[in-house]
Protein backbone atom coordinates (compact mmCIF):
# COMPACT_ATOMS: atom_id res chain seq x y z
CA UNK A 1 0.00 0.00 0.00
CA UNK A 2 2.98 2.62 0.69
CA UNK A 3 4.02 1.37 -2.75
CA UNK A 4 0.88 2.92 -4.25
CA UNK A 5 0.95 6.21 -2.39
CA UNK A 6 4.57 6.78 -3.06
CA UNK A 7 3.27 6.19 -6.88
CA UNK A 8 0.49 8.78 -6.30
CA UNK A 9 2.83 11.19 -4.91
CA UNK A 10 5.43 10.41 -8.02
CA UNK A 11 2.23 10.78 -10.75
CA UNK A 12 1.18 14.23 -9.31
CA UNK A 13 5.03 15.11 -8.59
CA UNK A 14 6.33 14.25 -11.79
CA UNK A 15 3.21 16.20 -13.09
CA UNK A 16 3.90 19.38 -11.48
CA UNK A 17 7.69 19.22 -12.55
CA UNK A 18 6.57 19.01 -16.25
CA UNK A 19 4.85 22.38 -15.55
CA UNK A 20 7.79 24.13 -14.59
CA UNK A 21 7.01 23.81 -10.25
CA UNK A 22 10.11 22.51 -8.74
CA UNK A 23 8.20 22.15 -5.17
CA UNK A 24 6.85 18.63 -4.11
CA UNK A 25 4.48 20.44 -1.73
CA UNK A 26 1.04 20.31 -3.76
CA UNK A 27 1.68 16.28 -4.23
CA UNK A 28 1.87 16.05 -0.68
CA UNK A 29 -0.89 17.79 -0.27
CA UNK A 30 -3.12 15.56 -2.76
CA UNK A 31 -1.74 12.70 -1.53
CA UNK A 32 -2.51 13.91 2.30
CA UNK A 33 -5.90 14.48 1.42
CA UNK A 34 -6.64 10.69 0.42
CA UNK A 35 -5.00 9.68 3.81
CA UNK A 36 -7.11 12.03 5.30
CA UNK A 37 -10.14 10.47 3.70
CA UNK A 38 -9.02 7.12 4.33
CA UNK A 39 -9.41 7.73 7.82
CA UNK A 40 -12.71 9.32 7.66
CA UNK A 41 -13.63 6.00 5.65
CA UNK A 42 -12.64 3.65 8.00
CA UNK A 43 -13.62 5.71 10.92
CA UNK A 44 -17.24 5.78 9.32
CA UNK A 45 -17.11 1.88 8.42
CA UNK A 46 -16.32 0.84 12.09
CA UNK A 47 -19.24 3.22 13.38
CA UNK A 48 -21.61 1.49 10.69
CA UNK A 49 -20.93 -1.56 12.05
CA UNK A 50 -21.47 -0.73 15.48
CA UNK A 51 -24.63 1.06 14.89
CA UNK A 52 -23.37 4.04 17.30
CA UNK A 53 -23.70 7.81 16.66
CA UNK A 54 -20.71 9.64 16.10
CA UNK A 55 -19.40 11.24 19.70
CA UNK A 56 -18.74 14.90 19.85
CA UNK A 57 -14.87 15.20 19.42
CA UNK A 58 -13.17 18.50 20.40
CA UNK A 59 -11.90 19.99 17.34
CA UNK A 60 -8.45 20.04 18.55
CA UNK A 61 -8.06 16.94 18.57
CA UNK A 62 -9.24 16.77 15.12
CA UNK A 63 -7.00 19.34 14.12
CA UNK A 64 -4.06 17.30 15.89
CA UNK A 65 -5.06 14.46 14.60
CA UNK A 66 -4.84 15.87 10.69
CA UNK A 67 -1.29 17.43 11.69
CA UNK A 68 0.20 14.27 12.53
CA UNK A 69 -1.23 12.13 9.27
CA UNK A 70 0.00 15.34 7.20
CA UNK A 71 3.43 14.59 9.31
CA UNK A 72 3.75 11.07 8.66
CA UNK A 73 3.29 12.26 4.70
CA UNK A 74 6.35 14.26 5.22
CA UNK A 75 8.23 11.54 6.92
CA UNK A 76 7.25 8.95 3.98
CA UNK A 77 7.27 11.32 1.01
CA UNK A 78 9.27 14.79 1.66
CA UNK A 79 12.14 14.57 4.35
CA UNK A 80 15.35 14.55 3.28
CA UNK A 81 14.97 14.98 -0.53
CA UNK A 82 12.75 12.03 -0.63
CA UNK A 83 10.39 13.06 -3.06
CA UNK A 84 13.41 13.28 -5.75
CA UNK A 85 14.49 9.91 -4.63
CA UNK A 86 11.08 8.44 -5.57
CA UNK A 87 10.98 10.53 -8.59
CA UNK A 88 14.48 8.59 -9.44
CA UNK A 89 13.03 5.18 -8.18
CA UNK A 90 9.76 5.43 -10.67
CA UNK A 91 11.32 6.97 -13.38
CA UNK A 92 14.12 3.94 -13.91
CA UNK A 93 11.41 1.48 -12.87
CA UNK A 94 9.97 -0.26 -16.46
CA UNK A 95 7.94 -3.28 -15.61
CA UNK A 96 4.80 -3.54 -13.96
CA UNK A 97 3.92 0.27 -14.06
CA UNK A 98 0.60 -0.76 -15.61
CA UNK A 99 0.30 -2.92 -12.76
CA UNK A 100 0.63 0.63 -10.46
CA UNK A 101 -2.04 2.43 -12.57
CA UNK A 102 -4.46 0.41 -12.11
CA UNK A 103 -3.84 -0.11 -8.28
CA UNK A 104 -3.49 3.40 -8.18
CA UNK A 105 -7.05 4.06 -9.91
CA UNK A 106 -8.72 1.48 -7.95
CA UNK A 107 -7.17 3.19 -4.64
CA UNK A 108 -8.37 6.79 -5.49
CA UNK A 109 -11.85 5.57 -6.55
CA UNK A 110 -11.95 3.47 -3.32
CA UNK A 111 -10.99 5.68 -1.34
CA UNK A 112 -13.24 8.38 -3.26
CA UNK A 113 -16.15 5.86 -2.91
CA UNK A 114 -15.84 4.69 0.93
CA UNK A 115 -15.85 7.98 2.03
CA UNK A 116 -18.74 9.16 0.18
CA UNK A 117 -20.45 5.94 1.14
CA UNK A 118 -19.51 6.07 4.83
CA UNK A 119 -20.54 9.73 5.01
CA UNK A 120 -23.64 9.55 3.89
CA UNK A 121 -24.59 6.59 6.16
CA UNK A 122 -23.17 8.16 9.35
CA UNK A 123 -25.32 10.99 8.17
CA UNK A 124 -28.26 9.06 8.37
CA UNK A 125 -27.37 6.58 11.70
CA UNK A 126 -26.97 9.95 13.49
CA UNK A 127 -30.18 11.96 12.92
Amino acid sequence: MIRVIKYFFYKIYSFSLSNGETDAGWAMAIVSMFGIFNVYGILGVIQILLQVKTPQVNKWIIIFLALTLLYLYYLLLMKNDKSKEIAKEFKEMEGSKAMLNLLLALYIIGSVVLFIYTANIVRALNR
